[in-house]
């Protein structure tokens, strides 16, 4: 899975792949053997980076996360694949009548943080999905109100 990681200005792409013998992250043309696991409950992360262990809080911000680590806070926008995509294509421009929120791949539905009626703004989440032993946060992207809701906790999804 690729993001696009904008961090003080300065854009790098980050491209997450898993398999059976760990998760690998690539930054730019770098690559890191990586785990993490979200400290139960909190925004914080325990995060092992070639072998070297760091505490990191991922604290949402309208589109933006900042993000605390060892006494230092940056401000970061993260954008996947489709929304890099999408904001290619519109320019930017914000949609208008109804947008279909899914998430990237198929997986378990942990939780649904939204209902139908609900007022959200974009970066707000709506659902966290489990694929591929990782957490997958699904946020809004516009401003708007959510029509129906067609996934419930602890199922599975295609």
């Amino acid at each position: 899975m690729r993001f696009f990681v904008n961090v003080d200005g300065k854009e790098r792409e980050v491209e997450i792949r898993s398999n059976d013998f760990g998760t690998k992250v690539r930054v730019g043309s770098k690559d890191y053997a990586v785990d993490f696991r979200r400290i139960s409950g909190t925004n914080t992360y325990s995060l092992l980076v070639d072998g070297k262990s760091y505490a990191v809080t991922a604290i949402p911000e309208g589109k933006h996360l900042v993000l605390k680590c060892q006494g230092e806070s940056f401000r970061a926008e993260v954008q996947t694949e489709r929304e890099r995509a999408a904001h290619l294509i519109t320019g930017g421009v914000q949609a208008k009548g109804p947008i279909t929120v899914a998430a990237v791949m198929p997986g378990f539905v942990l939780r649904v943080l939204v209902s139908p009626g609900d007022r959200v703004e974009p970066g707000q989440l709506m659902l966290v999905v489990e694929a591929m032993k990782m957490q997958n946060e699904v946020a809004a992207e516009v401003t708007g109100v959510v029509r129906e809701v067609h996934v419930e906790a602890d199922q599975t999804r295609r």
